[in-house]
């Protein structure tokens, strides 16, 4: 039997807003995200055997008795107060069956932009001979990130050090 989960928030005795989750949900946490007065709603799974987990993220606007679906992530992740604006850091780094990422998210219209990725594509039999960097951007929040190189990873390369081993 799928186990039906719907996140809703109730304010004073009303409930405000409801959605079914993508994932299968096995934990709900409230964090200070956006830098906004009231903390978001994640949404996550079980941490699986190598410690990943995946989350959803829900924006709560009690004067409104509404929420609203902000956005995914998984595993690692940080928001980063610079000046006025508000990032989301993640990283993924440990599956057999997922390739490593890193994204910097950024907070427009109460929902998680990606910015920037870096992703490294690894060969089915985990040759480090073999793996692929690939990074994409958008400097428009309204459009999807594009492929800016895709290139054989070389640690010595600086532009590659910058893309994967410093991102952010």
């Amino acid at each position: 039997m799928d186990w039906l989960f719907i996140v809703w928030i109730i304010n004073n005795g009303k409930k405000i807003g409801s959605r079914k989750p993508e994932i299968s949900v096995g934990l709900i946490n409230f964090e200070e995200l956006n830098g906004k007065p009231c903390r978001e709603i994640i949404a996550g799974t079980y941490c699986n055997m190598n410690g990943n987990s995946w989350k959803e993220c829900f924006v709560c606007f009690p004067q409104e008795d509404t929420i609203k679906y902000a956005g995914s992530f998984c595993t690692q992740y940080h928001p980063v107060f610079h000046n006025d604006t508000v990032y989301l850091t993640e990283e993924y780094y440990g599956s057999f069956y997922m390739n490593p990422h890193q994204t910097l998210y950024i907070w427009h219209n109460d929902e998680l932009i990606p910015l920037r990725t870096a992703e490294m594509i690894v060969s089915g039999d985990y040759n480090n001979d073999k793996q692929i960097l690939e990074y994409y951007e958008t400097n428009d929040y309204n459009q999807p990130m594009k492929l800016i190189f895709r290139e054989k990873y070389n640690e010595h390369n600086k532009k590659h050090r910058k893309y994967w081993d410093i991102f952010f």
